[in-house]
């Protein structure tokens, strides 16, 4: 199996089982597992009455990272890349969007972002999906520079 499909299938997932309250997804495969793309339909996911949805396009998430300020909150001992992490994700859900905390290892972050993090050191960051149809993205955002690298496409 692929690793970026599994680690995609995993956020989504953890997505719908961390948020609170009533929640209400189908999720369905087109095509196996194994194949080169999965498809993943959500059709809907409520929370006590409010509607939560992934981003619509990459322009919205960055519409999105250009009003949030949590890249600017200054890092410290108390205030380290799991809070930005969780920071992000409580002011996307406040705007009815969806997004992940994620822990990536510091080869997977280093190939990604180009920052050499020491070699035991975890990192925290955000995932989300945006886009529609055959141009659905799964991307990982850097809450700390609101740097965004894609992982794959989904297709739905």
């Amino acid at each position: 199996m692929n690793l970026k499909k599994i680690v995609a299938f995993i956020a989504i997932i953890s997505t719908i089982a961390v948020v609170v309250g009533t929640v209400c997804a189908e999720i369905y495969y087109e095509q196996p597992i194994d194949n080169s793309v999965i498809n993943l339909n959500i059709y809907s996911v409520d929370v006590n009455g409010s509607n939560f949805s992934y981003f619509s396009s990459r322009k919205e998430l960055l519409d999105f990272l250009s009003e949030d300020k949590t890249n600017e909150i200054p890092y410290t001992q108390k205030f380290d890349c799991e809070d930005f992490a969780i920071t992000l994700q409580k002011n996307a859900m406040k705007k009815g969007k969806l997004m992940n905390v994620i822990a990536i290892n510091p080869k997977e972050y280093n190939n990604m972002f180009g920052v050499k993090l020491g070699r035991f050191d975890q990192h925290i960051i955000n995932s989300t999906i945006c886009g529609t149809g055959y141009y659905t993205e799964y991307v990982v955002i850097d809450p700390q520079t609101d740097e965004i690298r894609r992982v794959g496409f989904l297709g739905r």
